[in-house]
Parts: structure tokens; C-alpha cells; sequence
């Protein structure tokens, strides 16, 4: 899933800097996705198999 978010990263600052504001402001909220998904605080404890 952290791949898979970098990649979505990767290619949102890809695009031409004529999308300006746009385009910082959807980098700003994966970046609080990502922050979000990375929490330690917020994973669910390991289940026991």
C-alpha cells in the first residue's frame, strides 16, 4: 500500500507546472494520507496465527 502511495506521489509531481495550486494542494493531503497510514499509533495489533 506504501508503494503504491509513492507511486501516486510520484507521478502527481510528474505533471506540468501549469497545474499549480491544484496540484499542491492534492500533494498536501496524500501527504497527510501517507502521514496517516505510517502512524504507528493508529495500526492495529499484530494478530496472533
Amino acid at each position: 500500500m506504501k508503494a503504491a502511495a509513492v507511486l501516486a506521489l510520484a507521478l502527481l509531481t510528474a505533471v506540468p507546472a501549469w497545474a499549480g495550486a491544484p496540484t499542491d494542494q492534492l500533494k498536501a493531503n496524500i501527504d497527510r494520507v501517507i502521514q496517516t497510514l505510517e502512524d504507528p499509533a493508529l495500526k492495529a495489533p499484530a494478530r496472533g496465527g
